[in-house]
């Protein structure tokens, strides 16, 4: 099945795109895209998506799909499952006062 990932400007900075289309088996879920998209665009964006032990999101990422933001951090055993066509986005932290 094939995924669309954009990436946000902070993201942008690693990967060196605006977004990508990944394919994935049938049934994959949100862990094995960022599997394929930290082994694809390396190190910079592992550490710019994992939380330092490597075991979960982030606290600072968000991650939307489909319009839906996903809970953070989130696990690795966690069971979101992609779809066909979904779209999944990469957002930096937000940070104001």
């Amino acid at each position: 099945m094939k995924v669309t990932v954009k990436f946000t400007p902070y993201f942008r900075a690693q990967t060196r795109t605006e977004q990508t289309v990944v394919h994935l088996n049938e049934g994959a879920q949100v862990n094995d895209l960022l599997r394929v998209l930290t082994a694809q665009y390396g190190e910079g964006l592992r550490d710019l998506v994992y939380a330092a032990n490597q075991d979960s999101i982030d606290v600072w990422a968000s991650v939307i799909i489909d319009g839906k933001a996903l809970p953070l951090p989130l696990a690795p055993e966690s069971n979101i499952k992609l779809k066909e066509g979904s779209v999944v986005i990469l957002l930096a932290p937000v940070a104001g006062g």
